[in-house]
């Protein structure tokens, strides 16, 4: 063995690791560790006979911040004192960010304890590093929904929304080159995490950024692109909506029965949340055939369903022709909006993970979107559904055919019939035809169709309540009575409007009932229902809302409550300050 009488100066510069060396020196294996020796022996002074000791001692990274002086120049490596100061030296130099992050870790936890942490505690570091411990994590964390729209976004206000770039660090197993890096720096490359923990995710990249023939090739037809979109689009938004569940089709027809594809029409890509069809894809064969993919978007959509899109104020589309894909929104009235600056060539790996993170945007915009959706399980359209007493109701895109057995439409219920179909009351259910009288059935086509509000802040309790007593104040001033109040009997159209509906229970104020009263009516005397009994049923069906009611205004709430229990008039009950909060 040469011996080193005296000890080198450590020189300025740190280091030189081979690129291909994991950055986490603990992870060096043997040859790893002789390699890094290797490359800074002549600027570190350091003998061959000292390196050769190291590797036959089978010395691993992991062993890098144990070794001290002392354990060098000592059995079993009986370094010379000059040979194991400059691997100390050299040690101290790569282990240093890890010891920091150690300390750091220690410091946290107040204990006086700088060694090495056990695999548990590393891995603990490695995933504070990272900002996160799962996958279930990473993606809470990457799709976290943007802020609530206070109005339908402009086209440009969504475009840029789908190029927010990505927060959340994403481990990868292989290297990724400098210039997608520059574009996407949210790759973390030869992540040793991506192959345990994570291995979903980079797999998911892996495929993304998988170099593809069929771009080279030239006899391409529309199916030959699927397996590139359905890995880009559809596997994202599987992978990633870990609290949300999403449906999907390809080349398949609407199995909710919404309305909202044409009939006979097989729409390449489809994607519903809670059964509305939030996201949809037309794909062609080469690029001179992408305006006609996107004229289908339009051609093979149906009609615009409140029952299934609620608020919704659009959808998410996509368009392709060839390796050319291009992002639209659809608006209710069926037009296709372009995402002008959403339009890329999946033929260049960089713009796969443009469309990869479009996606994790448009996930994001669906997840904000949510709540707007209702919340009951829509009905199918277009199927009889039989109610009790013989009624039936027919659901259209636009209209509910209801079917009622003649014998139990009053003349007042007639006359009340005939005044909505003149009048078109805003908060009251309409008639989008004259209703027929017929010997035995009754047809009402009513509209429009709507869905049953979702509340979920005091604002929306405070519209929703002043719609219902502005629709009572209109059955109210003919002497009406609704006599069945309740939220399933509550609906709200594409304009916001809060409408009631089922007026078959509905009559004149006053009237005696024998066997009709339903059970959740509140007790009458003689059996009598007057038109307090309406404002008190409203009072009733606020209580079921009651913790919305806390807070800065809850005084004002109950306060109300308790006038309406007391069976105001619907005039004086619009004028209450609780309105004006």
């Amino acid at each position: 063995m040469s011996a080193s009488p005296t000890r080198e100066p450590t020189p300025e510069t740190p280091p030189e690791t081979p690129p291909d060396l994991p950055k986490d020196p603990r992870r060096w294996n043997r040859e790893q560790l002789k390699r890094f020796f290797k490359a800074n022996q002549d600027e570190y002074g350091l003998e061959d006979d000292d390196i050769e000791l190291i590797y036959k001692n089978n010395v691993r990274g992991r062993h890098l911040p144990k070794l001290t002086e002392e354990k060098l120049c000592n059995h079993p490596y009986n370094l010379s004192g000059g040979g194991a100061a400059t691997v100390i030296d050299l040690i101290s130099e790569v282990i240093k960010p890890q010891q920091q992050m150690n300390t750091q870790y220690w410091a946290e936890k107040n204990e006086d304890n700088i060694e090495l942490p056990n695999k548990r505690v590393r891995l603990e570091l490695d995933y504070r590093h990272l900002g996160y411990s799962s996958i279930e994590e990473l993606c809470d964390r990457l799709t976290e929904p943007f802020p609530e729209f206070a109005h339908c976004p402009s086209v440009d206000d969504l475009d840029d929304m789908l190029r927010t770039p990505l927060s959340v660090s994403l481990p990868y197993a292989s290297d990724v080159d400098p210039n997608i890096l520059a574009s996407h720096p949210y790759l973390i490359p030869r992540h040793f995490l991506a192959l345990s923990t994570f291995k979903d995710i980079s797999g998911l990249l892996g495929a993304i950024l998988l170099p593809r023939g069929i771009f080279l090739s030239g006899n391409q037809n529309e199916d030959s692109f699927h397996v590139i979109w359905d890995t880009i689009i559809r596997e994202t938004l599987t992978l990633f909506s870990s609290n949300i569940f999403l449906e999907f089709q390809r080349n398949g027809r609407d199995v909710h029965g919404s309305g909202t594809t044409t009939a006979q029409t097989r729409p390449d890509f489809l994607c519903w949340m809670d059964q509305a069809l939030v996201f949809r894809g037309e794909e062609k064969s080469s690029p001179e055939m992408l305006p006609i993919a996107r004229t289908e978007l339009e051609v093979k959509f149906g009609e615009w369903t409140p029952l299934f899109y609620g608020q919704l104020p659009f959808v998410f589309a996509y368009a392709t022709g060839g390796c050319m894909i291009q992002f639209y929104r659809i608006m209710p009235d069926g037009q296709c909006q372009t995402l002008s600056h959403n339009i890329f060539n999946a033929s260049l790996p960089s713009n796969r993970l443009s469309i990869f993170r479009t996606t994790i945007n448009i996930l994001r915009c669906l997840k904000t979107l949510k709540r707007l959706i209702p919340s009951d399980r829509p009905l199918r359209l277009f199927y009889e559904y039989r109610r009790p007493k013989d009624v039936t109701l027919t659901i259209a895109p636009s209209t509910v055919l209801k079917r009622i057995p003649s014998l139990a439409v009053s003349e007042e219920l007639r006359n009340l019939y005939e005044m909505i179909w003149l009048q078109r009351p805003k908060h009251i259910i309409n008639l989008a035809k004259q209703p027929r009288y017929g010997r035995t059935i009754t047809s009402l086509h009513l509209c429009p169709v709507g869905f049953h509000p979702r509340l979920r802040n005091i604002s929306e309790l405070r519209h929703a309540v002043k719609g219902i007593l502005k629709g009572l104040d209109w059955l109210h001033q003919y002497d009406y009575v609704h006599r069945d109040l309740r939220w399933a009997n509550v609906i709200q159209d594409m304009e916001g409007n809060v409408r009631l509906i089922d007026l078959e229970y509905a009559g004149k104020e006053g009237v005696v009932e024998y066997g009709n009263i339903l059970r959740h009516w509140p007790i009458m005397e003689g059996e009598i229902y007057l038109k307090g009994i309406d404002v008190y049923s409203v009072a009733k069906m606020m209580g079921e809302y009651s913790s919305l009611l806390g807070g800065e205004n809850s005084r004002e709430g109950y306060t109300f409550m308790t006038r309406l229990e007391r069976g105001i008039s619907t005039k004086d009950a619009l004028k209450d300050c609780w309105f004006l909060d």
